[in-house]
């Protein structure tokens, strides 16, 4: 499905799901090569900055955290009178933009019309802001795993720092390469544009740097965090694991004491010949349980 706007001589087109016939007649149009028609067809895994004789073609990943969906693909011909977007999903950002422009919105009048490099920078911007968001609420996710594992809730916290992983993980996968790919289109546009662009370009990179800084400081937080839960739990586990070598000493000598006592050797059992010779057998062996109990104690192993 192909939308079209067009203001003060600025031509936006946004291709959503393109057919072959639909990059046929934009191909005749922009001049757009013949085998760059075939790979807008479909998704490309690989973000890129390309630059053509009558446009800079820039493929971007985004992350698509709050979904199970994979990341969000778009493609932008950036040419010096008109500007294309290529997707092949809905996309949020782009949808809240062309609402505003079917609504005959005041968003015309904005300088970002003035250019078709500046509407792509602006089109990033509310990108990372997007981005920015998403890793806020990974934040809260964060704070909440941290407060967990400070209230003895180890055990809890294990499989919530492995999806807050994984979504790092995920998202660090998608905009890996946006570093690259706006370095390669910060030459490109200051080639195509002139050197007067450089400053717009310049606001891609510094956009990026607030996501990849933030990005990098969660990945970090997290790290740390499951350090220390490992570490606690190892704590806990170990403290566990000393209090039943303690039990199993001060019950050693407690069965040792019931099974010779146990044996069935003569008609009388040995030394128990009375009550009150049982009492004192149990008496015993409360009194060495006692005394273990304080050895370990003064060896500070309880």
């Amino acid at each position: 499905m192909i939308s079209r706007y067009t203001y003060q001589g600025l031509t936006w087109i946004d291709v959503l799901s393109p057919t072959a016939d639909e990059l046929v007649l934009l191909s005749d149009e922009f001049t757009i090569p013949h085998h760059l028609s075939g790979e807008l067809l479909e998704p490309t895994m690989r973000s890129k900055t390309d630059l053509y004789e009558d446009f800079i073609y820039v493929v971007l990943h985004f992350p698509q955290i709050k979904t199970d969906k994979e990341d969000q693909e778009i493609d932008f011909l950036i040419g010096k009178k008109f500007f294309i977007t290529v997707r092949y999903e809905e996309s949020e950002v782009i949808n809240t933009l062309l609402y505003k422009l079917e609504n005959n919105s005041t968003i015309t009048n904005n300088k970002i019309f003035s250019h078709p490099s500046t509407l792509f920078v602006s089109l990033m911007k509310k990108y990372y802001h997007t981005l920015l968001v998403d890793l806020d609420t990974l934040a809260r996710t964060i704070g909440i795993i941290e407060k967990f594992i400070f209230t003895g809730k180890q055990e809890k916290v294990v499989k919530d720092i492995s999806f807050v992983s994984r979504e790092l993980i995920d998202f660090n996968r998608a905009v890996c390469l946006h570093k690259d790919v706006l370095e390669s289109y910060y030459y490109s546009g200051v080639e195509f544009f002139g050197q007067s662009y450089a400053y717009n370009a310049s606001i891609l990179k510094a956009e990026f740097g607030k996501v990849f800084s933030v990005l990098q400081s969660h990945k970090e937080t997290l790290a740390e965090l499951q350090k220390t839960n490992d570490s606690l739990l190892s704590t806990k586990q170990n403290s566990i694991m000393k209090n039943l070598t303690i039990v199993s000493f001060v019950t050693f000598p407690l069965l040792l004491f019931s099974g010779i006592f146990g044996m069935n050797t003569t008609s009388n059992l040995i030394f128990i010949e009375s009550k009150g010779d049982f009492l004192l057998v149990i008496g015993a062996m409360f009194l060495t349980s006692i005394t273990m109990l304080l050895f370990f104690k003064l060896q500070k192993w309880l």
